[in-house]
């Protein structure tokens, strides 16, 4: 029989769910991801802050309690990503800690008995 292909052994379509549970489920990246975008979200809820108030003192008309609705919801919603993602993180790196895998690997080792 003739070899298969690489492509044809490992297709894409078949891979890719895979490849997202390896690269979610064994890293803290999606952590990092969520306390990184709480930041985003809390520093866009004080630039928005900043511009209802400028428009505030110079005398533009805003519709009230509309401002007030958008920051404080944007803001608190930073606020729990940044709280997630910092206790997810911290659950994280107690998980690395427990799994106990060995922090290197010796390939081989000279001057030592040979223990079997």
């Amino acid at each position: 029989a003739a070899p298969r292909r690489r492509d044809q052994l490992h297709p894409l379509p078949r891979l890719t769910p895979h490849r997202l549970q390896w690269h979610h489920c064994f890293s803290t990246y999606a952590l990092q991801l969520s306390t990184l975008l709480g930041f985003v979200i809390a520093g866009f809820s004080f630039l928005l802050m900043a511009i209802y108030l400028f428009y505030k003192f110079m005398g533009w008309t805003i519709l009230w309690g509309n401002p007030t609705l958008v920051i404080l919801i944007s803001f608190l919603g930073g606020i729990q990503l940044i709280s997630v993602g910092i206790l997810g993180e911290y659950i994280g790196r107690i998980y690395e800690e427990v799994r106990a895998r060995p922090k290197f690997i010796v390939e081989r080792s000279a001057g030592f008995e040979q223990s079997r």
